[in-house]
């Protein structure tokens, strides 16, 4: 379990051979989500949109408030 405050850098990272899951809770919802369902869209061959190989992640998270520090 972990609990982040806004702006505080952090990572996860699976430590174990076994597959990992992670339950992400994020308050006030909305603009994660929307982050998530646009990185996912770029992801997914089978959605309607799609950014196709090559797409910059950072950019999308961008656009959320989101930086990747790594």
């Amino acid at each position: 379990m972990m609990f982040a405050p806004a702006g505080t850098p952090h990572s996860i990272k699976n430590v174990s051979a076994a597959t990992g899951r992670e339950l992400v809770i994020s308050s006030p919802g909305r603009i994660f989500d929307a982050f998530i369902a646009e990185a996912a869209a770029a992801l997914d061959p089978g959605r309607s949109v799609r950014l196709g190989p090559g797409t910059d992640f950072r950019a999308i998270a961008r656009k959320y408030g989101i930086e990747f520090l790594a």
